[in-house]
Order: structure tokens, then C-alpha cells, then sequence
């Protein structure tokens, strides 16, 4: 019994030491010199978890959370904070400034800029390359993205958010596969509540790891979920609608790292049928590896070489379509001449 029980030790020894280097190891892989930081691996949780999130209300929002105005946190190896208005992008007002050609960018955590710096993300770039062009007006561009977003959501921001803020011209950043998802009635109707704030230190990225590369991929079958397409059809078929009553002209600017022509093509034609405009960025990643433009072995969002990518793509389409118009500054008032009473 006593020789058995040794036994039995030794082994759970030894696999937990084979499991702590396995740990150890993947950690490397995916982190690089940064795999045994605190600051760092602590960082690496979804923003849910940061603390960045709080409640919102769905009738005037539009959506069940939303980011936190002025916040700053650490988290996934970057720093991510927030305007008054709750928004990833420069300080700004809800009224639009008189002569500037404003473009409202919607989207989800590709959109907002998971893992990279705000100078780092598209819609910043983007911005920058629009406002060097002397041929165009001042151009404002908003980053409305928010992790976790959906096609509700959007719809629901361009019905509800978005006029108050007059934009000429509204951005989608659809994310690939991920906004063919069709959402849960919760996210846009019931009382959100927050998340505890995670520690990303004490995450085994082996476990993580496991379930990502290999248990996900093989869950989602076929390319296409029962449902999806439909819900596709109809979410564009809304916003079409809602384009032509507020009268501002929407763009459905397709990100993804990986070069899939089935569902970029799909998005195209839903979008094209309903009088949207279309673009995409999977010509830019054809025979590329994704993994050489994702953040690391742990997690697919684009790193800043994307970024940059998906702002030069984003640039090229919407100067050559002849969106951009000339805002023109209001006339100012003619002076009245003071009498002179003396």
C-alpha cells in the first residue's frame, strides 16, 4: 500500500511539474519577453474585465453598456482610455463644429482598437491621412467602437445616438465572421450588470490556449450558422432604411485579418442591395499568415501593422468614391456700422 501510494505521488508529481512547464512554455511562446511580467500578463483580460464597462440605457443609448467617460486602464498590453463622451478618440462635443465633414466609425473591438494604442487604430490613422489632404475639408473622425459589440447594436446607435451628433457620413466596422452572430435579446433589453475584475496573471494560457486553437475551431462546423445570413439580410435592410430617413449615407467597411472571400462577398452583396457602401480589407491579407497580423498566439485582433493596413484600404475607397464633400464655412455676418450720434 505504502509502495502504491508513492506511486501515486510521483505521478501527480510528475504531471504537475509537466503541466507547469507546459504553462511555462506557452507562455513564452505567446507572450515573448513579456511572459512572466505581472504588469503585463495581468493585463491581458477582455475589457469586461478591466472595469471599463458600466450600464446604459437602452432607450436613450441604444445599447444595454457602453464604455466609461473619462477611464484609463491598462489592459492587454496597451493603454486604453475614454473622452467625456465615453469614446476611444480625441476630445469632442456632441455638436458638430461648423465647416467640418464628420465621420462617425461604429463598431466592435477591431473597430475600437483591442491591444494597440488609440494612435495605433485605424480610425485614428485614417483620420491623420484624411486631414493631410488639402483637397477636402477638416474631417473629424469618431471612434464609437466598443468591445463586444453586434449588428444590434450598431443599428441601434445609428437610430438612437447617432443624429444628435450629425455625422455626414457613418462608418460600420463589420468584423468578419464575429458580427454574422446573431445576438442574444438580452444585449439590448435587459439591465446590464458588470463584471468582476479579472486578473490575467492567474490564467493558465495553456487551458486558454487549448480551448481557442483547438475546442472553438472545431464547434463552429459549417461557415455558416443557421440563422445568420437571414439575420445579415435584415440588419442591413434596417440600416439601409434608417440611412435614407436621417439622410446620412453609411459605409460597411468589412475587417478581418484572414483572407475569406465566401463571407466578404456575402456582406458585399447584402450591403450593395440595400444601397450601402462596401469595402473590404481581405485583399490586403491574401497568402499572408493572420497569425503574423494578430496580437499574439492568444488572441486574433489585429496588431498595428493591420491597423495601418486597414486605415490605408479604408483612405483609398472613401477619397475615390467622391463621399468626401467640401463643408463650406458659414458666411460671417456683415459688420453694422456704428452711428455717430455726436
Amino acid at each position: 500500500m505504502r509502495k502504491l501510494s508513492i506511486r501515486i505521488a510521483s505521478l501527480g508529481l510528475g504531471l504537475f511539474i509537466g503541466l507547469l512547464m507546459a504553462e511555462i512554455v506557452i507562455r513564452i511562446v505567446g507572450f515573448g519577453g513579456a511572459a512572466f511580467s505581472y504588469k503585463e500578463t495581468k493585463s491581458f483580460v477582455g475589457l469586461g474585465r478591466a472595469g471599463m464597462y458600466e450600464a446604459a440605457d437602452p432607450a436613450v443609448d441604444g445599447v444595454a453598456f457602453k464604455m466609461k467617460p473619462n477611464t484609463e486602464v491598462y489592459n492587454k498590453m496597451s493603454t486604453i482610455s475614454t473622452n467625456s463622451l465615453g469614446f476611444r478618440s480625441p476630445e469632442t462635443r456632441i455638436e458638430k463644429p461648423a465647416g467640418v465633414f464628420r465621420i462617425c466609425v461604429v463598431g466592435d473591438s477591431f473597430t475600437m482598437g483591442d491591444g494597440v494604442e488609440q494612435h495605433e487604430t485605424f480610425s485614428h490613422i485614417f483620420d491623420s491621412l484624411l486631414n493631410t489632404e488639402d483637397a477636402h475639408s477638416e474631417v473629424e473622425v469618431i471612434n464609437m467602437g466598443v468591445g463586444g459589440y453586434n449588428l444590434i447594436e450598431y443599428q441601434n446607435i445609428l437610430e438612437k445616438r447617432l443624429p444628435a451628433y450629425n455625422p455626414d457620413l457613418v462608418v460600420i466596422g463589420f468584423c468578419g465572421r464575429n458580427d454574422m452572430n446573431v445576438p442574444a435579446p438580452w444585449r439590448s433589453e435587459a439591465d446590464y450588470k458588470p463584471r468582476d475584475v479579472e486578473n490575467g496573471f492567474w490564467r493558465s494560457y495553456l487551458v486558454f490556449f487549448i480551448k481557442q486553437k483547438i475546442i472553438e475551431p472545431r464547434r463552429r462546423g459549417e461557415p455558416y450558422v443557421e440563422g445568420q445570413k437571414e439575420w445579415v439580410k435584415s440588419s442591413f435592410q434596417n440600416i439601409g432604411e434608417q440611412s435614407k430617413t436621417l439622410d446620412i449615407p453609411v459605409w460597411v467597411f468589412y475587417l478581418s485579418i484572414v483572407h475569406e472571400p465566401e463571407y466578404s462577398d456575402f456582406v458585399a452583396e447584402a450591403a450593395l442591395d440595400n444601397d450601402l457602401y462596401f469595402s473590404t480589407t481581405i485583399a490586403e491579407f491574401k497568402d499572408k499568415n493572420p497569425n503574423d497580423y494578430a496580437l499574439n498566439l492568444f488572441d486574433g485582433h489585429p496588431k498595428p501593422e493591420a491597423h495601418a493596413m486597414f486605415a490605408n484600404r479604408l483612405y483609398q475607397d472613401i477619397t475615390q468614391s467622391g463621399i468626401l464633400v467640401k463643408v463650406e464655412m458659414p458666411e460671417p455676418e456683415p459688420a453694422v456700422a456704428e452711428m455717430d450720434t455726436e
